[in-house]
């Protein structure tokens, strides 16, 4: 008898996958034969930069560049594989006894897959877009009322190196191994390649008119499996000027999930979160998007609502995350960065370790209490990210500065409150460090010059000077290291604030990405004396000679 049975397409794509298990009318079957007469497989092309796909058949597959992002490998022979939209599939039973259930199934283990959602859209089907910046940030997010969407199954995951020739896809190298089918019966064929391909184990049905044939030119090699359908999407983009990577990303995406669920009562498991990446013409400026989209058919409105007016439902979600994230109480908890009260959620048990409570609540402090200057643009992927913009470590010290009011000194003594607010000063904006009862200003890449000659000895990131002229404290240059850039410079680097030290007219910090981190974390304590300790002694003197370091003169002018 033949037994049929229907799974939603999304979950149908990995359970009804090539050599996946199934347990169904008291059997347990695999899957070895897909059926490819009702959608016959397609070559595509796909950008290995964006999200950008097309089939060989199309005028943009010829084409020299990625017609979207303009990505140059898009020209190149490992950039094609084949496609087929799984429509079908077929568990072959040759004998029913051999499939029956008995108590050694009792522990079902499926399969895993490599998946990939694509989406792709017209720029006439985005209906609003803003962007939201400050002098710390920037973030948007926009309304795409008609997307596209590919969902890819690559295949079981391999090591890197096991696929000669691998496909690069949306800035994915790992390898994808695909499947392998024979192109008239579309069994699937057994897992290994044979350095002699005519030696190459096959099956075929017992009508395949290549049953008997050698070689692989009959067989349909690295195929990728595939659902499309059409939804509306809320694309948001991950603010820029908290750090990058994947803690960030889905640090950011955990808040949303919060704030949805918050402020719609938990009823939000229709919607569904990627992530989506695009490259910059310049190193610093690509942008990481979170993608939120219905999977109900038609859609629901939840996401027309969010950027209703002036999207002031989408403020209220990070406002209600906010406050869940900043009230939890796993925030006293020594040594816990987040619980299932806030940003840990079960549908997100794949990155985990990339959630961060901290990372969270950083964000939502700046994006919910900040001061933004709102935009109506075309689209998101229109707006330039500037990286000449300060460092992501530079837009955060100044936040840095203000989690380390209330912490524990080196003394065990509580440090005073921080406020750090925008000014203007000698017409310029500048910032004014509030530290308990005393004041300074803080400047960002101020060169600082020498008197005689008017030459730049050097232009630190953040120069911290006392607001009252007559206060004997000397200014503090702030050098904020990220590793990306300044591993190149160490040599330099040093030289120069050596030479600043030596004159004894300022003193130098040297801020890492660690010690941003920490004073985020509430983690400001250290074997070092705080900043916030030094900043409130009075230190008009010069440096001892006894304790500055030996450096020929040649070392300081070259």
């Amino acid at each position: 008898p033949v037994h049929r049975y229907n799974r939603p397409a999304h979950a149908a794509l990995a359970e009804f996958a090539p050599r996946n298990t199934f347990f169904a009318h008291k059997s347990k079957v695999q899957v070895d034969q897909i059926d490819m007469s009702v959608e016959p497989p397609a070559d595509h092309r796909f950008c290995a930069s964006c999200h950008f796909l097309t089939p060989l058949t199309e005028s943009d597959a010829r084409s020299d560049h990625c017609p979207h992002c303009g990505d140059s490998h898009w020209a190149d022979g490992s950039q094609v594989r084949p496609v087929l939209r799984l429509r079908r599939a077929v568990a072959n039973i040759r004998r029913a006894d051999k499939t029956r259930i008995t108590e050694t199934d009792e522990a079902r283990n499926p399969r895993f897959y490599a998946r990939r959602l694509l989406m792709n859209f017209d720029g006439g089907d985005v209906r609003s877009a803003w962007t939201l910046e400050s002098d710390q940030a920037i973030y948007g997010f926009e309304l795409i009322v008609k997307a596209t969407f590919h969902d890819l199954n690559l295949g079981q995951p391999a090591p890197q190196g096991a696929v000669e020739h691998a496909t690069l896809i949306a800035g994915d190298d790992g390898a994808k191994t695909g499947f392998s089918l024979c192109k008239s019966c579309g069994m699937v064929q057994p897992g290994g390649r044979n350095d002699r391909d005519e030696e190459r184990k096959q099956e075929h049905t017992p009508d395949c008119p290549d049953r008997h044939a050698t070689g692989t030119d009959h067989l349909l090699d690295q195929l990728f499996l595939y659902r499309r359908f059409e939804s509306e999407c809320l694309r948001i983009l991950v603010p820029k000027g908290f750090g990058s990577g994947e803690r960030t990303t889905y640090s950011f995406m955990s808040a949303l999930q919060l704030g949805l669920r918050k402020r719609f009562g938990g009823k939000v498991d229709h919607l569904r979160f990627e992530t989506m990446s695009e490259a910059g013409a310049e190193e610093g400026s690509g942008k990481t998007y979170i993608l939120i989209y219905d999977s109900v058919p038609g859609g629901t409105g939840y996401l027309q609502q969010l950027l209703a007016g002036d999207a002031d439902t989408l403020s209220e979600v990070l406002a209600a995350a906010h406050a869940v994230v900043r009230d939890c109480g796993c925030k006293d908890r020594e040594g816990l960065d987040g619980c299932y009260q806030c940003v840990f959620h079960y549908r997100q048990g794949r990155n985990r370790r990339h959630i961060s409570r901290a990372a969270a609540l950083e964000m939502l402090d700046a994006l919910v209490e900040g001061s933004f200057q709102r935009k109506q643009v075309k689209c998101l992927s229109e707006i330039y990210i500037n990286p000449d913009f300060g460092s992501e470590l530079e837009r955060r010290f100044l936040p840095a500065m203000k989690a380390l009011g209330g912490q524990l000194d080196s003394n065990d003594s509580r440090l005073p409150p921080v406020q750090v607010t925008q000014d203007i000063k000698a017409g310029r904006t500048a910032y004014l460090l509030a530290v308990g009862p005393k004041k300074y200003w803080v400047d960002t890449q101020m060169p600082i010059e020498d008197p005689a000659s008017g030459q730049v000895l050097c232009q630190p990131d953040f120069l911290i000077s006392a607001t009252r002229s007559a206060s004997p404290m000397r200014p503090i240059a702030v050098f904020v290291d990220g590793w990306e850039y300044h591993q190149r410079t160490l040599a330099d680097d040093a030289r120069k604030r050596a030479a600043l030290m030596l004159r004894g007219e300022y003193r130098v910090w040297s801020v890492t990405f660690e010690d941003i981190e920490a004073a985020h974390k509430l983690k400001g304590g250290t074997d070092l004396e705080s900043p916030l300790s030094v900043l409130m002694t009075e230190s008009g003197g010069q440096i001892p000679a006894d304790r500055m370091p030996r450096i020929a003169s040649n070392d300081l002018s070259s």
